[in-house]
């Protein structure tokens, strides 16, 4: 559903079919497109949507992904410019965007992107001058025109709508808390939330297995049960590959366990309670 859309400011074709297909399929997701702001942004000039879905949620994770997939398999009848999550971007590999296209990119401009898909249309030669700059800053391109693309992005959006990632078992409580990490001789702590999938990691020790969650965490990520002894949890993009963490229980009770990780050695978890 749009919200606080600007009455002078019109949403560029392509953003209006994009959001009204959204809203066909997924009418719960808040779509922000135009507005008043100023100076103005890429969203003033009507070339910009944030589809908010929470990374830190396995479900919002999941579709938005899911939705990123579709946009990349649809760009060529899209014809958007450039898509954030997280901390990548994805170029289409024109209108002055750098990067390979088609893939994650690192994005560090900033760090808001954690709870929306920022996609825009702009092209950078398009850009007003003075004055003009500042209440609008770019020129509608011709890509930014297009149209026609609904009928197939419905169809791909409705296969998600009708496939929510599952939520995690209540079989898995024993997952749910703090967990003290130990790989290569550094210590972690992670907090894995069994109601929504989260996880959260930091460098201090909580005072007990019901502390709870850390302001501001070194990372988030969410987590799937692949079985009743063992899940996976994947964190954010902090480069252009996500760390996949799997662990499995080595013990009765499930107070310690056993993982591997893409991007570093072996992982040894033990309960904090």
């Amino acid at each position: 559903m749009r919200s606080n859309v600007s009455t002078k400011n019109p949403e560029c074709p392509a953003i209006n079919e994009l959001a009204e297909t959204i809203e066909r399929c997924f009418p719960e997701i808040t779509l922000l497109t135009t507005n008043n702001v100023s100076p103005g942004t890429r969203h003033t000039s009507g070339l910009a949507i944030d589809i908010m879905l929470d990374s830190t949620k396995a479900a919002a994770r999941g579709r938005a992904e899911g939705m990123i997939a579709a946009f990349i398999k649809l760009q060529q009848k899209m014809m958007w410019s450039d898509i954030i999550f997280t901390d990548y971007h994805i170029p289409a590999g024109r209108a002055g965007y750098g990067g390979t296209p088609f893939k994650p990119n690192s994005y560090t401009a900033d760090t808001r992107h954690f709870d929306h898909i920022h996609m825009d249309w702009v092209d950078f030669s398009l850009k007003n001058t003075g004055a003009e700059y500042n209440r609008i800053p770019y020129k509608w391109s011709e890509a930014a025109k297009t149209t026609g693309f609904g009928t197939e992005l419905f169809a791909e959006l409705k296969s998600l709508a009708g496939a929510p990632p599952p939520a995690p078992s209540a079989k898995a409580s024993w997952i749910d808390g703090w967990w003290e990490v130990v790989q290569e001789g550094t210590t972690y702590y992670y907090l894995l939330g069994i109601a929504d999938g989260s996880a959260a990691w930091t460098y201090a020790r909580p005072a007990s297995g019901k502390t709870p969650p850390p302001a501001h965490p070194e990372n988030r990520g969410t987590f799937i049960v692949s079985a009743a002894d063992r899940f996976v949890i994947t964190w954010e993009r902090w480069s252009t590959i996500a760390t996949v963490e799997r662990f499995q229980s080595s013990s009765p009770d499930n107070g310690n366990l056993s993982g591997t990780s893409n991007r570093g050695g072996p992982l040894i978890a033990t309960k904090i309670v």
